[in-house]
C-alpha cells in the first residue's frame, strides 16, 4: 500500500474544501428551511459520522492507489506499482549501470550485484553479455561526446569513464543507462547536484532516442545510491519527486501517445506516497 499517513495534509485540505463546501449548501438551505430544535442535535451527529467516513475512506483510497499520472505541458508521465521487465515489450527500458558500463556481477569486486535492477537484467541475459560488451565499445555517439576519460588506473571492470546520464540502446528495446559514480572501493556514490546534473542529461538522451515510443525507467539510485553532500537522509520518495520534478524543468516534450513510465517494484510499495506527486504537477517541489 501506499505510505499515505491518516493526517496527510494534502488529504485534510481535500476534506477541508469539502467541508467548506457542504457548510455552504448547509447554511444556503437554513435561510428558508429551519430544523425542528429535537432534530439539530441528531443532524450533527449524524453529518459528523458521515463526514468521518468519508475521510476514512478517501485516505483508504489514497493507500490503495497503485498509479497515477502526471501532465506537463504535452507530456505525460505514469508513475505505478509494478516489475520493469514486466513492461510492454515495444516500450523502451531504462537499466541503470554505472558510469563505466561495467557487465560484471558479483565476482571478486563485487561491481554489480544480482540483486539489483542492473544485477538481474544482466543475469537474465548472460548469454548477451558480450554482445552488450561490443554495442557500448562500439557506439559512436557514447564513445566521442559522452566519453570523459580512459581510467588506466582502475583496478577493476573496465576503463572508460561516461557522462553521468549517457543513454545506449543495447537492443530488445532495452537502454542502457549510466546512472551512478563509482569510487575507488566500487561504491555508487554521488553529490545531490550530481544526480540532478545526471538527470538534466538523461532527459535530452530520452528526447534525442525514444523515437515516439514509451520510456519506462525505476527510480533510480532507490536503495544503492549513497549522497554524500548533506543528503544521506534522501528518502525514495524524495529521489522519485527529484526525478519528475527533473523531467519537469528539463522541459523536453515526449509527443502523445508516447508517455513516460516510472515503475516502482511492487514490494516496495510502502516507501512511497502517489498521492503526493499531484503537487509536482501543480506546484513543483
Amino acid at each position: 500500500m501506499n505510505k499515505v499517513d491518516f493526517f496527510d495534509k494534502r488529504l485534510l485540505k481535500n476534506f477541508w474544501q469539502v467541508f467548506s463546501g457542504i457548510g455552504g449548501a448547509v447554511s444556503f438551505i437554513l435561510l428558508f428551511w429551519d430544523i425542528p430544535q429535537k432534530y439539530k442535535l441528531m443532524t450533527l451527529c449524524i453529518t459528523i459520522i458521515l463526514l468521518v467516513v468519508y475521510y476514512f475512506i478517501t485516505w483508504r483510497k489514497a493507500k490503495k492507489q497503485k498509479e497515477i499520472t502526471l501532465k506537463f505541458g504535452e507530456s505525460y508521465v505514469d508513475i505505478y506499482f509494478g516489475d520493469i521487465f514486466q513492461s510492454k515489450d515495444e516500450d523502451l527500458k531504462v537499466i541503470s549501470f554505472n558510469e563505466y558500463f561495467d557487465t560484471e556481477v558479483g565476482g571478486k569486486a563485487q561491481l554489480i550485484s544480482s540483486g539489483t535492477i542492473n544485477g538481474k537484467f544482466l543475469e537474465n541475459n548472460k548469454e548477451r553479455i558480450d554482445q552488450f560488451d561490443k554495442i557500448l565499445d562500439q557506439d559512436e555517439h557514447l564513445n566521442s561526446e559522452m566519453l570523459i576519460r580512459i581510467n588506466e588506473s582502475r583496478k577493476y571492470g573496465k576503463k572508460k569513464r561516461y557522462r553521468l546520464g549517457s543513454l545506449v540502446n543495447l537492443s530488445d528495446n532495452y537502454l542502457a543507462v549510466a546512472g551512478s559514480k563509482f569510487d575507488k572501493d566500487n561504491k555508487a556514490n554521488m553529490t545531490m547536484r550530481e544526480y540532478i546534473g545526471f538527470l538534466l542529461t538523461f532527459w535530452g538522451e530520452v528526447d534525442r532516442m525514444y523515437n515516439n515510443k514509451n520510456v519506462v525507467i525505476p527510480v533510480f539510485g532507490s536503495g544503492i545510491l549513497r549522497f554524500t553532500d548533506g543528503y544521506a537522509g534522501a528518502t525514495a520518495q524524495d529521489l522519485l519527486e527529484i526525478i519528475i520534478w527533473s523531467f519537469k524543468i528539463s522541459r523536453i516534450k515526449i509527443a502523445y501517445p508516447s508517455r513516460i513510465k516510472i515503475v516502482v517494484f511492487e514490494n516496495k510499495s510502502d516507501m512511497y506516497n502517489l498521492y503526493k506527486l499531484k503537487e509536482i504537477e501543480k506546484d513543483g517541489l
